[in-house]
């Protein structure tokens, strides 16, 4: 890792050995309020009292306490998003960092976060990597709701590799519900940075979400941050359509906003919808081409998936739900969106000090997701079956691509779409068991945006039932077996 955010990380300490230090605590809900007590005591001291505690341990605990008293703030939900206000015991706090012991946290943080920079496999040059995370660092000091939900996402990454298996993450879900209506309320006393502020540890709640729940509860909070992408999005004039007969928000613009936040809702907007078989909830404007940034795009080095190919998989989204008004693709859509895909060409201005090994993941990664969006423009745009000699092709591409790509490594998060698709494709037994095993190997790891054991469910269903004995499917049998098997919990209806 880059030697300047290792220091702000360990504090000059090793990295391995801070993943195991004790974090501060989070207090008991009583009453209706959440008391979050980071204890200075976390972090080592020079000076410590002969039984063993820290007077400067003891004064700023003290400080801290004293401050308390402010530290819940009745809020309001938007009538838009909930439909109604709740009573007093279910409004969130509003959490405020005592200045004394905030550095005690920001270090917490910093070293349970760093290892997910080490799943980055297209990780770019390394004075890119320090600024992305310096501004890393700085939002989260910057600001008390982004400041808190990843200290308590930071305290749930050290249980899971403290206790594996064991760990009682579904004993965070009382604080995650706390942080979600946070998040969401409807009052706004800071502007445009109050809101990049809600939707960014929004987002980061969902990630939590999938990690703590299920797919289902991850998916509902992300429905509810629509409005808040929204109001950011449009406050911005650089996203707003170049073409007036299509959506209000460029999606070649937002990929490439500074603004993570609003990649980050794009791709998961995207993904979900195609995952999952939902309406997205942005009606982007699809018409402007990929923009080619002088830096690598941040939605591909997190998560593998080419801005280009993202367009197209958000254009089939649009035409599935919007568009289509029942009917089959006419062939000159489907035609050019084949085209599209099959016309990428992977981009190699990485890191130049990596192995060639890594170099080739990166690239079966990213022909994985071309054959995947091939996949998805067979089935779900012209209505074949996965008997097709097209989709089997792409199916058998990703089978192989799968074995430069072991599903156990970090790479394996990258490859879990792919996964998913070619899984409800093969006709083979024993590719099904392979597949099989690979989602849930990838899911196991808890940093992808779905469960993999959701989705194991899912491919048995459709294997038992429309597809047994190497059945045909189509798209529909697909979404069929996802809703008997994952229900979305969402209040549209529609899932």
């Amino acid at each position: 890792m880059p030697s300047s955010f290792s220091a702000i990380a360990t504090s000059g300490r090793n990295p391995s050995s801070q993943l195991v230090q004790r974090p501060p605590s989070i207090g008991n809900m009583s009453n209706g309020s959440t008391q979050l007590r980071p204890r200075p005591n976390f972090c080592s001291m020079d000076t410590h009292s002969s039984d063993g505690s820290s007077d400067e341990d003891e004064s700023s605990e003290t400080a801290y306490t004293n401050n308390l008293a402010s530290l819940v703030q009745q809020a309001g939900w938007s009538s838009s998003i909930s439909g109604r206000s709740p009573s007093t015991s279910q409004l969130p706090p509003i959490i405020i960092p005592d200045p004394l012991i905030s550095g005690t946290t920001v270090r917490f943080i910093m070293s349970q976060y760093e290892p997910l920079f080490e799943l980055i496999i297209f990780k770019p040059a390394h004075f890119i990597m320090k600024k992305i995370k310096s501004r890393f660092i700085m939002h989260v000091i910057s600001s008390n709701v982004v400041h808190w939900s990843m200290y308590l996402g930071a305290t749930i990454f050290q249980s899971l590799l403290r206790d594996g298996e064991l760990a009682n993450i579904r004993g965070y879900l009382p604080l995650l519900d706390r942080f979600d209506r946070l998040c969401i309320t409807q009052e706004s006393n800071g502007g445009t940075s109050d809101v990049v502020d809600r939707l960014s540890a929004g987002l980061e709640l969902a990630f939590l979400r999938y990690i703590t729940s299920d797919t289902s509860a991850g998916y509902a909070l992300v429905c509810r941050l629509a409005p808040l992408f929204l109001q950011l999005a449009l406050a911005d004039p650089s996203l707003w359509s170049r073409n007036p007969t299509c959506g209000v928000i460029s999606l070649a613009h937002t990929l490439v906003s500074s603004r993570f936040e609003l990649v980050r809702f794009a791709f998961m907007d995207a993904i979900t919808s195609l995952i999952l078989g939902v309406p997205p909830l942005i009606n982007f404007d699809t018409s402007h081409p990929a923009i080619i940034d002088n830096e690598p795009h941040p939605m591909e080095w997190v998560h593998g998936c080419p801005s280009d190919l993202i367009i197209v998989v958000v254009k089939i989204n649009i035409w599935r739900y919007h568009d289509s008004g029942g009917q089959p693709c006419p062939e000159h859509l489907w035609r050019e969106l084949e085209a599209k895909t099959w016309g990428w060409r992977p981009r190699g201005d990485y890191s130049q000090d990596e192995s060639s090994s890594r170099c080739v993941v990166r690239l079966a990664i990213q022909e994985g997701w071309r054959h995947t969006v091939l996949i998805y423009i067979y089935l779900g745009m012209c209505g074949l079956t996965s008997h097709d000699p097209r989709v089997q092709s792409s199916t058998q591409q990703i089978s192989q691509l799968l074995k430069a790509i072991p599903s156990e490594t970090a790479a394996g998060i990258h490859f879990w779409v792919p996964l998913v698709l070619a899984a409800i494709c093969t006709r083979s037994e024993h590719q099904r068991a392979t597949f099989h095993r690979a989602i849930l190997r990838a899911g196991d790891n808890k940093a992808w945006l779905l469960r993999g054991d959701d989705f194991a469910a899912v491919l048995d269903g459709i294997w038992h039932g429309a597809a047994a004995n190497g059945e045909a499917i189509t798209w529909g049998d697909y979404i069929k077996a996802r809703k008997a098997a994952l229900r979305l919990d969402i209040s549209n209806g529609s899932c």
